[in-house]
């Protein structure tokens, strides 16, 4: 499975090449250990009763998490900080998939909750982007 994307060639204008998804998602560089529990709005049901936002039961997708750090000191980890929030920065996490990830979804990585907070589409490329942010306990 091959995406189309452009490149620059030395001496030569733009020129299309090949993405190699077997190479970009393979054992080496992606997990499969990894949940995803895809956020759902609420909404009112067929006897107009208000459901409550929830999040559908977790399941298990291949994924490439990069520690992404705190976006605003460019570090990685969480740290103590004064913010007009709490005093901890929250760590973030960008993840490829070629799973889709909704903005809320709550992704587990090695034991950790994250929440999407931002994402990226690629998906004319084959693959989806996001960057989440660490659920911090309260």
């Amino acid at each position: 499975m091959a995406a189309h994307g452009i490149c620059w060639a030395e001496g030569k204008s733009w020129v299309p090449v090949l993405i190699n998804q077997r190479l970009a998602f393979n054992r080496y560089t992606t997990t499969g250990r990894p949940t995803l529990a895809v956020y759902i709005e609420g909404h009112y049901d067929n006897l107009n009763n208000w459901v409550e936002d929830s999040w559908e039961p977790p399941k298990k997708f291949r994924c490439t998490p990069i520690a992404y750090g705190d976006r605003d000191s460019g570090v990685a980890g969480q740290q103590l900080k004064a913010t007009d929030v709490g005093e901890r920065q929250p760590s973030f996490m960008k993840i490829h998939s070629r799973t889709e990830m909704p903005m809320k979804s709550i992704i587990n990585i090695y034991g950790i909750d994250y929440k999407v907070i931002a994402i990226n589409d690629y998906e004319d490329a084959g693959f989806f982007s996001a960057i989440a942010a660490r659920v911090l306990e309260k």
